[in-house]
């Protein structure tokens, strides 16, 4: 089992330049030494900022300075990602955080956004409308709306969840790891060598708990070294393009005939209930998702099944009540509009409040593509797939003016 990342999580603190590298260079030389050192590889390192406008007033001015001084500190330290978070839950005019997200967009190639419009399972509709606004301004920055992949809707997340774009670091500065966990899964059933659920769940518990504890004692070792919090593992089963990293390929090796056909989401509750039970037995400390991730565009196996049409945006709504992420990396028509897009966030936002559980948004309006025709990406981490039609036109705009206490209340 791998790391995906190392997502280190900054706090508030005015810091010179030079002790901010100093601080922040020691804690990944230590971090991946820990790792290389036990034979697990490290993919990616990552940071992670506080909500940045969790203020009385909006700075704009202030948030794009500490931007451009993070996005320093990644390009001194070959650090090729990092999140900026904003809440929607403001009472100032949401406008503003809209113009400030496109801005950072446009500006650092390097930097994530994420807009949280729904939290402890109270839901901003204006937010909800906000974002719709700016998915589709950053849509415009390019050709083929590559940009959106940097720009996540999340909804009941909690703090330091190592997978971007879903995430905020809050409290003093430490990290999460989000792991490599498909590979591990798939290699247990080809072992069990069997179609029979039961026995390749247990085939799974056995050879999945011991992998968690070792990177659990890792990440231990790591907080000790380094003194910097240890929030915890998200061992979600995250995809990355190629058969072997594929949710889709995990669903119909355990006997679906293609993603997407009825089975398809017990099969999701089934994958998660494993990976719920071997966090439990193992006794790590958890953070993020830690569920099952359904991310069309990184996803080579979901991609293909969404070519030849057997997933819609309805079925993946139905598979976000069991699964881990949401609506993930979803192409869709460049003419969409705001309110369609504003009424899938609201929809997705229901489900985690009702549900009480964290989940996400992202999707990339392609500019001059209808539904139907294909993406033309050519990244190391993007498949390339059939757009997808949102469905129906959704709902009037005059409703996304409130907020919402009550989801999940009862």
């Amino acid at each position: 089992m791998n790391v995906r990342s190392i997502t280190f999580g900054l706090n508030d603190e005015n810091h010179t330049k030079a002790i901010l590298k100093e601080k922040t260079e020691l804690f990944f030389k230590l971090a991946n030494e820990c790792f290389t050192s036990r034979d697990i590889e490290v993919f990616t390192n990552r940071i992670n900022l506080e909500v940045v406008n969790d203020t009385v007033q909006y700075n704009k001015d202030e948030i794009l300075e500490k931007v451009k001084t993070i996005d320093w500190l990644c390009k001194e330290l070959g650090i090729r990602w990092f999140c900026v978070p904003f809440t929607t839950f403001v009472d100032y005019d949401k406008r503003e955080i809209a113009q400030t997200c496109l801005e950072i967009i446009k500006r650092y190639p390097s930097a994530f956004t994420n807009l949280i419009v729904a939290s402890d399972n109270k839901v901003s509709l204006e937010g909800a409308k906000i974002a719709s606004k700016i998915i589709k301004d950053i849509s415009k920055l390019s050709h083929n709306g590559y940009d959106n992949f940097r720009m996540g809707t999340s909804f009941n997340c909690n703090p330091h969840t190592p997978f971007f774009p879903y995430t905020f670091h809050k409290n003093k500065s430490g990290f999460s790891v989000a792991l490599e966990t498909i590979d591990v899964f798939t290699k247990a059933i080809h072992k069990s060598n069997t179609k029979n659920i039961i026995k390749n769940r247990e085939k799974i518990l056995n050879l999945i708990i011991p992998e968690l504890s070792k990177v659990n004692e890792i990440c231990k070792e790591i907080e000790d070294k380094t003194s910097m919090n240890y929030y915890g593992i998200d061992a979600s089963l995250a995809p990355f393009p190629g058969h072997e990293r594929s949710v889709a390929s995990l669903i119909e090796l355990l006997g679906v005939e293609s993603f997407g056909n009825h089975g398809t989401l017990f099969f999701t509750s089934y994958l998660t209930d494993i990976l719920k039970e071997a966090l439990l037995q193992s006794k790590v400390k958890q953070s993020g998702f830690n569920g099952v991730m359904f991310s069309l565009l990184e996803d080579s196996g979901i991609a293909k099944r969404n070519t030849s049409k057997d997933i819609t945006i309805d079925s993946l709504l139905a598979y976000s009540t069991v699964c881990g992420c949401g609506i993930d990396m979803v192409p869709i028509p460049g003419d969409s509009l705001e309110e369609e897009i504003s009424s899938l966030i609201i929809d997705v936002a229901g489900i985690s409040s009702r549900l009480n559980k964290p989940l996400g948004l992202r999707l990339l309006p392609v500019p001059l593509k209808k539904e139907n025709e294909f993406t033309e990406y050519n990244y190391d981490f993007i498949c390339n797939s059939r757009i997808m039609s949102l469905g129906s036109r959704g709902c009037t705009p005059a409703i996304f003016e409130e907020e919402l206490e009550f989801l999940g209340k009862r």
